[in-house]
């Protein structure tokens, strides 16, 4: 940044004499005589800051700095986005040569739903007007992602009360950053920023509320045992028998719980495991784009 002749004075600057030399065209360099008014060397940043006043500036270096401006405003698209590095995890394909070998192939990834992810015995009519039933029994879904959490340095119980789909996006981001030449050593972070969107988070926030809904599924279940005339010990002891079946298949409610399922944090996941341990990190941005459509 290059200050005005009578910028006022904060008072707090050295105002250091330097002579800065600017290369106008081939072979001809400008000198001007310049004071530092403040800099910035801080280790948050991988460049030193500085702020200049030019005194007296040139008529050379007037027509040089107009010239210059233009001609970065005009011939520079800041529309323009350069792909350094790609990484995926399709159905089917763990990564980029899986993928594109699918695409050349023509080959779908549409299969019959896994039991593991929806029992088809229990939710599928093939009549498209029974209630309470999907007719769809084919999808195209990701299986055999395992998430490193011990690698990650990202504790078990975080995990757990955390949507799959975090992790997944952080390892794909990793990927495509080493894709790049980068890792946590030559990051730019001062000038890194994080831009991912998300589609209603994932499939475990979906499950986890499920657990949140246990105590009307036990009103349900007092009120028909009493409807059928049960006796109040069997009811006490069939309700707590199902509390611990219902919910063992959900993680635990932990302090991490709403983190973990809300889709805005994805991002926050995604900077927090490029850190190095480096301050400098924290100078990377976050933007979250969230679809509000599936």
């Amino acid at each position: 940044m290059i200050a005005s002749p009578g910028i006022k004075d904060a008072g707090d600057r050295d105002h250091t004499p330097v002579e800065l030399k600017f290369h106008v065209s081939p072979g001809q360099f400008l000198s001007l005589h310049c004071f530092i008014i403040s800099s910035d060397n801080s280790p948050e940043h991988s460049t030193t800051k500085m702020c200049l006043e030019i005194p007296d500036p040139p008529t050379e270096f007037k027509k040089f700095y107009k010239d210059t401006y233009y001609k970065v405003r005009n011939e520079t698209s800041h529309d323009a986005i350069a792909v350094v590095g790609m990484a995926c995890h399709y159905p089917g394909a763990s990564n980029i040569k899986d993928f594109w070998e699918n695409i050349l192939a023509r080959r779908r990834e549409f299969r019959r739903f896994p039991g593991q992810r929806l029992p088809l015995s229990e939710y599928y009519d093939a009549d498209p007007l029974v209630l309470d039933k999907t007719y769809g029994n084919r999808a195209a879904v990701i299986d055999g992602f395992e998430f490193d959490w011990v690698k990650r340095g990202i504790p078990k119980t975080v995990v757990e009360s955390s949507d799959i789909v975090h992790w997944l996006a952080l390892e794909i981001a990793i990927q495509a950053v080493e894709d790049a030449g980068y890792g946590r050593h030559n990051m730019p972070c001062d000038r890194t920023g994080v831009i991912l969107g998300n589609t209603l988070t994932g499939e475990h926030s979906r499950s986890q509320n499920m657990r949140l809904r246990w105590p009307y599924v036990k009103k349900v279940l007092k009120a028909a045992a009493t409807k059928k005339q049960l006796p109040p010990q069997m009811i006490a002891e069939l309700t707590e028998t199902m509390e611990v079946y219902y919910k063992s298949v959900f993680a635990p409610v932990t302090e991490d719980t709403l983190a973990g399922n809300l889709s805005n944090t994805i991002a926050g996941r995604t900077l927090r495991g490029r850190r190095s341990g480096n301050r400098r990190n924290r100078a990377i941005r976050i933007e979250q784009i969230d679809s509000p459509q599936q």
